[in-house]
């Protein structure tokens, strides 16, 4: 929306496409200037990307938040190419979290992952956002992000593209709206990809000897306390 300079929703995947799930003929169909999503680490991404300076935006979440955001996906998601409608994740939220800590997920260990983009951050012009910061003045990072990309809006349109994503209305886009080619299938009941889009929800899930551990981990490897 920002690149677009209005809050309009854009229907298909085209208009920002997943760098790692589509082919090279796909990513060359996009017309300039492309906007391209991905989870990879740094080190992983084209090198034209750091050789050219092309803008770089970093979101963050609370790690222990993405581990229940993570579990709830890959435990209602449903196989598309499977007929016995296998779920992508059958075990427990305990099994769960050992794996994720340990890295045997897709995309590997998150304290590797938060490790290698702190460290291109620091030699590197990217903009990093909180969620937790986009969740209490949506406008304000929207402005800044703006900012960086050197696209700036009047402050009407920065209002207006808050609320056209604010989780509600995003959640409604995204089932009413955009085009559902790539969309996975669900378990019936889910709720798909928007599922609560909290701050905090992870004490709802972690024990206290899970946060301890977790806490401890991250300190570990990282060299630093928790920071949330």
């Amino acid at each position: 929306m920002i690149v677009a300079g209005k809050a309009e929703y854009a229907k298909h995947w085209q208009n920002s496409a997943w760098l790692e799930y589509r082919t090279e003929e796909e990513l060359e169909e996009l017309a300039s200037p492309r906007i391209l999503h991905t989870h990879l680490l740094p080190r992983q991404l084209p090198e034209s990307v750091w050789k050219l300076g092309c803008k770089v935006v970093c979101v963050w979440r609370n790690p222990k938040d993405c581990a229940v955001s993570y579990f709830c996906q890959e435990s209602n998601q449903v196989w598309t190419d499977d007929s016995k409608d296998t779920f992508n994740f059958t075990g427990s939220w305990d099994d769960f979290l050992s794996l994720y800590q340990n890295g045997y997920i897709a995309y590997g260990s998150i304290f590797d992952y938060i490790f290698d983009w702190t460290k291109r951050a620091e030699q590197f012009s990217i903009c990093q956002v909180q969620y937790k910061d986009m969740k209490k003045n949506c406008v304000n990072e929207i402005r800044r992000m703006a900012e960086y990309l050197n696209r700036p809006l009047p402050e009407k349109t920065y209002v207006e593209i808050a609320e056209a994503c604010s989780f509600s209305n995003l959640k409604h886009a995204n089932e009413n709206i955009k085009d559902q080619t790539y969309h996975f299938n669900w378990q019936q009941g889910s709720s798909g990809y928007f599922r609560k889009g909290k701050i905090g929800d992870w004490k709802n899930w972690f024990t206290v000897s899970q946060n301890e551990k977790f806490d401890q981990i991250y300190e570990t490897k990282l060299r630093k306390p928790f920071p949330y």
